[in-house]
């Protein structure tokens, strides 16, 4: 992976980190956000960027409310500001609405991963990866 920029919703919990910081390992700039605005949420958020940034890849967190559209387009609009463009977002979450809203947002390439995925976890981050591209 080539200097691409990632979006990585649902990043506060331990499958969305491990696919950021995956997706950094890999070369790509990340844009970490949380599904809630709860205090414990977004401090995670924080910590995964700031484990992006001692990868040495530029890093974006982002404290998003997964239910409101309007928070899921900003965000995205936030990472593509900072970015310049954003290639992939990985939505570590079933919610529908919220990927449809991540695509809507101009997202070229969504991957939706399911947290309650039994797989281990080693195996759906390689399977992100791959889809990354």
């Amino acid at each position: 992976m080539n200097a691409k920029s990632a979006l990585v919703v649902g990043a506060a919990d331990s499958l969305g980190r491990a696919c950021a910081v995956a997706l950094a390992r890999a070369g790509a700039d990340a844009a970490v956000a949380s599904l809630t605005l709860e205090p414990g949420e977004i401090v995670r958020v924080h910590s995964v960027a700031n484990e992006i940034w001692s990868l040495g890849r530029r890093n974006l967190a982002l404290e998003l409310d997964a239910g409101d559209m309007a928070s899921v387009r900003d965000a995205v609009a936030r990472a593509v500001a900072e970015f310049g463009r954003l290639d992939v977002a990985v939505i570590v979450s079933t919610d529908e609405a919220l990927a449809d809203a991540v695509r809507d947002a101009g997202t070229p390439k969504v991957i939706v991963v399911d947290p309650e995925d039994s797989r281990a976890e080693s195996e759906i981050v390689s399977e992100v990866l791959a889809a990354a591209g």
